[in-house]
């Protein structure tokens, strides 16, 4: 999920263990492979594996899309599943299950009253409260009345491929892909091997590969992207992995490239122990409602309108993993 916002910063080689602590609660300033490196502890910890850079270049943040892909995989085979998405089995690659497997050992300290399956039940959730955000807000009668055309940008998309099966996106004409090409490419050939693809659900469907040691989301225009048409932007699974800076960057290109009616879904970490400020909802108010947005609602897993029975009855909602919604309604 490597996505640089600032223009000149591209965070990736500066993630160190962000992400690891976010999720595993691991000091974020210290390089937890480096620090175990010349011990045996390390040679058989999968961490300090996943979190290296592979082979075919892939970070940590990278190889989550197979972690993701997996999950989704898991939810998709269940008889009263929250989605069908026949794409993912085939994009777990090598580390979809090694990731699952191993941040279900730390999924209590995340998740507790979930035990060991808080990562799968909450991916479950995520996927299904973005599908109805997305339908809600295509199907909301100031975008009918005007005709528009609609598009959803996902930032950072990793091994998404809702475009082939989540019917929140019949009224949307154009779904976008956004990430790395050493992500997106994979994912093109594995796409292309499948015999027989389902029809795309939404009018269109474009893979953007960018570089980002020289771009940035400013840039996407270059790549055809079209600002004045109203776009739902999607931010699943991202900030987290990103520093201030960064962060701040994506909100401000937002604003920045967003047509009237535009819509933001955008992924947080509220409270608890393991959120830096800029990954708040407190961070991203301070940006869009200054420049004019409405903050249409925030919900935090386990709340009633973000369970969808993959939380626990009588537990308290979860105080760190949350999303965050906002519409711009005027220029």
């Amino acid at each position: 999920f490597s996505v640089l916002s600032s223009r000149k910063k591209y965070y990736s080689s500066n993630i160190k263990y962000l992400n690891i602590s976010i999720y595993c609660q691991l000091p974020a300033k210290r390089s937890f492979a480096t620090t175990m490196a010349s011990t045996k502890e390390a040679d058989e910890n999968p961490l300090t594996k996943l979190m290296a850079v592979d082979k075919e270049g892939l970070t940590f943040a990278n190889k989550t899309a197979q972690w993701i892909a997996y999950e989704r995989h898991i939810e998709s085979q269940r008889s009263d599943r929250l989605f069908h998405d026949p794409l993912s089995g085939h994009l777990v690659g090598k580390y979809g299950k090694l990731l699952s497997d191993t941040f279900s050992q730390h999924a209590t300290q995340l998740f507790p009253g979930l035990s060991e399956k808080g990562f799968i039940l909450y991916h479950a959730a995520r996927t299904k409260l973005i599908s109805d955000s997305i339908a809600e807000w295509s199907g909301s009668n100031s975008l009918k009345s005007a005709e528009a055309s609609l598009q959803v940008l996902n930032l950072g998309s990793g091994y998404d491929t809702r475009a082939f099966w989540d019917a929140s996106l019949k009224d949307v004409d154009l779904y976008i892909e956004v990430d790395e090409a050493k992500v997106n490419d994979p994912k093109k050939r594995v796409l292309a091997e499948i015999e027989t693809l389902p029809k795309l659900v939404c009018g269109g469907r474009r893979c953007i590969s960018m570089n980002f040691a020289t771009e940035t989301i400013h840039d996407l225009p270059k790549h055809g992207f079209i600002a004045s048409t109203p776009t739902c932007w999607l931010l699943e699974g991202l900030i987290m992995y990103l520093e201030a800076e960064a962060v701040k960057g994506i909100y401000e290109a937002i604003v920045e490239l967003s047509a009237v009616e535009s819509f933001a879904i955008v992924n947080v970490v509220n409270g608890g122990t393991i959120s830096k400020e800029h990954h708040k909802s407190s961070f991203s108010d301070a940006i869009f409602l200054a420049n004019g947005w409405t903050k249409v609602k925030e919900v935090m897993f386990g709340d009633t309108e973000f369970s969808y029975g993959r939380y626990p009855e009588g537990v308290e909602p979860n105080k760190s993993l949350g999303f965050v919604f906002y519409h711009k309604k005027s220029v």
